[in-house]
């Protein structure tokens, strides 16, 4: 029993030809026997097919691949295109030895070409849909078609392309990037560390006139002090107990250790070099 194709007279491809369009061909086998296809073209170049070449089972199908190579190109609007397939089936008798698909075509050429069945198919292109089709997938493991013999027909082979890519200059721009944020962050740590020592002396400036100031109202204060407990004594007479020892208190004592704000501004001193430094 014969093949049966689905599309069973044209491939249609939608523009933009810009990518890689894909067109499904599925060729069902409703008979008994096992059979063997071949699929070829009169633009090898221009057309991948996944698989060119195999076998069905009985009462089963095979969906082919027709992919469309981008045109370097716009095509105008107006062209037609020319492009033609030959799907090619036959029965694989008992009779025939135990082959490779492609030993078995060659076979079968030779031997038995009176069962070979033949189906022809054009190509079309058509204006861009309303939704656009989604590309095809694994475009670096795409099949380009060569032809293996002279003629108008060639067989579409497979053949897997190799892309090596060379990554030489993304590697030296991402050693700058990560070079630049380290220079930028030292930047910026510096400039932390001269405002802040910058805060320190403005800091330190301002408690030694403050230490001077109240220096300056504590000399007043003992001076201030020191004139009233003279006039005081000058105006006590000797027998006069209560008066002395009234003046006696009035006297300012001695302070003992550092004054307060010596000590503050050591304190303050030494928190400010530990921070920076330490």
């Amino acid at each position: 029993m014969a093949s049966v194709l689905q599309p069973s007279d044209q491939l249609t491809f939608y523009r933009p030809f810009d990518e890689h369009t894909q067109e499904i061909l599925i060729v069902k086998n409703p008979g008994a026997e096992h059979l063997a296809f071949k699929i070829k073209t009169t633009a090898p170049k221009q057309y991948c097919v996944r698989p060119n070449a195999g076998r069905i089972e009985p009462h089963s199908e095979v969906q082919v691949q027709i992919i469309l190579q981008p045109f370097k190109n716009p095509l105008p609007e107006d062209y037609k295109c020319k492009d033609k397939f030959l799907v090619q089936t036959a029965a694989i008798k008992p009779t025939y030895p135990d082959l490779a698909v492609g030993d078995l075509w060659t076979y079968i050429d030779t031997e038995d070409k009176r069962s070979v069945q033949q189906h022809k198919l054009r190509c079309v292109f058509m204006p861009p849909k309303t939704s656009a089709a989604a590309p095809v997938a694994e475009a670096s493991n795409i099949l380009h078609g060569i032809a293996r013999r002279k003629g108008r027909w060639a067989p579409v082979v497979e053949m897997v392309e190799t892309i090596e890519a060379t990554q030489t200059t993304p590697e030296l721009v991402a050693a700058v990037s990560e070079q630049s944020p380290t220079i930028v962050q030292q930047e910026e740590e510096t400039n932390e560390i001269k405002k802040k020592l910058s805060e320190a002396h403005a800091t330190i400036g301002q408690l030694q006139r403050q230490l001077e100031q109240t220096q300056n109202n504590l000399r007043m204060r003992q001076n201030a002090t020191q004139s009233v407990a003279n006039n005081l004594s000058r105006t006590v007479q000797p027998s006069d107990a209560v008066h002395q020892h009234l003046t006696d208190l009035e006297k300012p004592q001695a302070t003992e250790g550092y004054p307060p704000q010596i000590v503050l501004l050591v304190a303050v001193l030494v928190f400010i070099i530990t921070y920076l430094f330490f």
